[in-house]
Parts: C-alpha cells; sequence; structure tokens
C-alpha cells in the first residue's frame, strides 16, 4: 500500500520565538536554587536553567519538591558566579582578564 506522509510543522521564525520566550521565563521565573559565594554573598538562580545545563545538579534537584529554595556553596567569588550565569541565561559576560575567563570555565566544570 502506497501512503503519503505529511510533514506537519511549525513556522520557524514562530517556533523559535516560542523557545524564546520560554527560556526567558525560566530565567526570569522562580529564583530557587541559591548558590553562596565564597565571600558568604547570595546568588539566587533558576532550577530550570541549572538543570538543563548540569545533569549532576538536575539529578539532585529532581529530589526536591518545587518551591524548595535548595542551596549550594560554592569556593567561588560571587563576581565569578555572576559571570557563569550571564553566560548561561544571555550567552555572553564581561570579564577583567583571562585569569577570570578561566575561573569563570572552572566554575562552569563545578555545576
Amino acid at each position: 500500500a502506497n501512503m503519503s506522509l505529511y510533514k506537519v510543522a511549525a513556522n520557524l521564525d514562530s517556533h523559535v520565538k516560542s523557545m524564546l520566550q520560554t527560556w526567558d521565563h525560566w530565567a526570569e521565573g522562580d529564583q530557587d536554587v541559591c548558590f553562596i559565594s565564597s565571600e558568604g554573598t547570595e546568588v539566587l538562580f533558576s532550577r530550570n536553567i541549572i538543570a538543563f545545563y548540569s545533569k549532576m545538579l538536575a539529578n539532585i534537584l529532581s529530589e526536591t519538591s518545587f518551591g524548595t529554595e535548595t542551596v549550594i556553596s560554592l569556593p567561588v567569588s560571587c563576581r565569578l558566579i555572576r559571570n557563569l550565569f550571564e553566560i548561561l541565561t544571555k550567552g555572553e559576560s564581561s570579564v577583567a582578564n583571562k585569569r577570570d575567563l578561566s575561573a569563570v570555565k572552572a566554575v562552569a566544570k563545578l555545576v
């Protein structure tokens, strides 16, 4: 039997716009993961973004219920944590020098 197949697809522009809106909603939504820097500063972040980038943290966060704040201590400065989160959410961040760039990469490996 010769069956015809139909391709079902959304308009690419519409799909991309929808994905960007979802990403923005995730980035600006509930800030329910708290990273504590080496200075003791709290940096709040969305569990959805963290889970998207980190399989290890996704597994840990899957064991906690939504609405429950998760606290994670990182042995790095607040500035480096914020630089990493800017890269994860916006695709870019301004770092002062190559040493900071290397340090941000190291923080990424921690999470």
